[in-house]
């Protein structure tokens, strides 16, 4: 039994001393980017702290075709990237030992999908509510060609890793925004527990300022969201306007939202509390022409830095 033991290491040994054992571990070939889309550009790079590879023969094979070979050829780029396996040899110039090493590409490609959760937008507006300074963000990852919960989702925060979020089918990551930043960079890797799927991706969400604009009142149409107020409006014969303030991407459910305190003003006098808080009915002087300034402030009491003021120049 001894004897049968002895005999049984002495061929482990050898075969760890073998040239692809060897090779395994003196030589690393390396993909840029790491986890390519599927046409993407890929470059492949193959190095060793043992082999002088500028001065071997290597051959890079494709299917099993030669694509690339040369003395020093230690770079090989695919133009078009698909699921596809490649082989690179080398040959040492000094001991004529021949190494190969496999490669596999494979494909894989996650969609970011982000949404700034309550930021406000008036009906019929057709664009992505945009988010604030202090916005509740939400980002969800959608592999391609794969089912969600069988995946391991890794995700990142400026470059730091949030475990609490992370895990097995946690394909969406929550945060608020900090008002100090103006944009934060979110990334997730993707990985399933067999290898056949990794993919890594990120998105840069940047941050503004919330917006208010005003619109004419129509006694029979209601707000008339269509065409925005400018400064220089000329309210006309009738000396009688009514207009509502609508703030843009602020923190709040609607437009009258309990959270937010607004007050007017004319001419810089603050007007007693209107009936509808976004909402003042201004009246001319018959006779008399000229212009007023109508400004209202804006203060969004769950957020700190969600306040303001915006006005418009009016002309009776």
């Amino acid at each position: 039994m001894p004897r049968v033991f002895a005999k049984f290491f002495i061929i482990v040994a050898v075969a760890l001393l073998s040239p692809a054992f060897l090779f395994a571990q003196n030589l690393s070939v390396t993909k840029i980017p790491p986890y390519p889309k599927a046409g993407e550009s890929v470059v492949l790079s193959v190095s060793s702290f043992v082999v002088n590879l500028e001065k071997s023969l290597v051959t890079w094979k494709e299917n099993n075709k030669v694509v690339l070979e040369g003395v020093g050829k230690t770079n090989y780029t695919i133009n078009n990237a698909g699921n596809t396996t490649l082989t690179v040899e080398v040959v040492d110039s000094v001991t004529k030992e021949r190494f190969v090493q496999g490669i596999t590409i494979t494909t894989s490609e996650v969609d970011l999908l982000w949404e700034a959760i309550g930021s406000y937008t008036p009906p019929f507006y057709k664009g992505k509510a945009l988010p604030a300074l202090e916005a509740n963000i939400n980002v969800v990852a959608i592999p391609k060609n794969q089912t969600i919960g069988n995946l391991f989702y890794s995700w990142e925060k400026e470059y730091q890793k949030q475990s609490s979020q992370s895990g097995k089918g946690k394909n969406s990551f929550g945060y608020i925004a900090t008002p100090l930043e103006q944009a934060n960079d979110i990334a997730v890797t993707v990985s399933s527990d067999d290898g056949s799927f990794k993919s890594q991706e990120n998105v840069v969400i940047r941050y503004g300022n919330s917006e208010v604009l005003f619109y004419q009142d129509d006694p029979g149409l209601g707000t008339l969201f269509n065409k925005a107020l400018k400064n220089g409006f000329s309210i006309g014969s009738e000396k009688e306007i009514v207009i509502t303030a609508i703030p843009y991407f602020i923190s709040a459910d609607t437009a009258t939202s309990k959270v937010l305190d607004m007050i007017w003003s004319v001419n810089g006098t603050a007007m007693p509390e209107q009936t509808i808080k976004n909402k003042i009915r201004l009246l001319g002087q018959s006779g008399l022409t000229g212009n007023a300034v109508v400004s209202i402030f804006i203060k969004n009491t769950s957020r700190l830095f969600e306040e303001g003021t915006v006005g418009i120049s009016l002309e009776f």
